[in-house]
Order: structure tokens, then C-alpha cells, then sequence
């Protein structure tokens, strides 16, 4: 588990470092081309976190929903033996209203209101050995 981390400079300007063998790399899936390692962990794999929002002048929303899946394949391929994708299922509505993350309705849970979200549409075709 991990309990503390601390960044030290910006994320997508990590590289290379010389780790031992019980640390953990956290970069962002662009950074991470070139890369490699035993075990990758991709969080966040809402739908409207990948994709994002287009925020692009010069990319027409195909291109840009083309370019955000060939970075989710980027990270899916730098591991060399095990890949774990996680999304959240409910999220707080605020922090979805924020974020521009796609919802598909609305619940309660513990008095506050959250925001029930999906699988990135990249994803939903996998077949995953999910608990019921």
C-alpha cells in the first residue's frame, strides 16, 4: 500500500531514475513512451478521463479520440507482466461536474450526492473478470 508520495518535479519530465527495485515510477501515460516495467497500474479509466476533453484548436474530436487511445495502448504496453486498469463507480458529483467526467446518473451514499460513472468507451468491449 502506498502511503505517501511526493513529487519532486513535474511528472511528465521524469525519465529515467535510478531506482531500486521496491520503488514506483508514477508518470503520465505520454511519459511514459518508451518505458518499461514489471507492473503497470492505470487509474482513473472513466469515461470522460480517457477520453478527455478535446481542448484542442487543431484536432477535430476523431483525431483527438484517436490520439487519447493510442496513448491508453502506450501505457497498456509497457508492462511486462501484468497490467491492472482501475475506474471508479461512483465518484462525488462535484468532483464530476468539475472534471467534465461523464456520468450516468445520480445517487446517494452516506448523504452525499455522487455522480454514477463509466468504463472509458476504450474499454468496454474487454471482456474483464470483474467480481459481481
Amino acid at each position: 500500500m502506498v502511503t505517501n508520495v511526493k513529487c519532486q518535479q513535474p511528472l511528465d519530465y521524469i525519465r529515467e531514475n535510478n531506482t531500486k527495485e521496491s520503488s514506483i515510477r508514477i508518470m503520465t501515460l505520454l511519459s511514459s513512451k518508451g518505458l518499461d516495467a514489471d507492473h503497470v497500474y492505470i487509474i482513473g479509466c472513466n469515461d470522460g478521463n480517457i477520453p478527455g476533453q478535446n481542448k484542442s484548436a487543431y484536432l477535430t474530436d476523431h483525431e483527438h479520440k484517436q490520439e487519447q487511445r493510442r496513448l491508453l495502448f502506450v501505457g497498456v504496453t509497457r508492462a511486462k507482466k501484468t497490467v491492472t486498469i482501475s475506474w471508479s463507480r461512483h465518484i462525488p458529483y462535484a468532483e464530476s461536474q468539475q472534471n467534465n467526467t461523464a456520468s450516468i446518473g445520480i445517487s446517494k451514499k452516506n448523504g452525499k450526492t455522487m455522480s454514477k460513472v463509466g468504463l472509458s468507451e476504450f474499454l468496454v468491449s474487454i471482456n474483464f473478470n470483474l467480481p459481481s
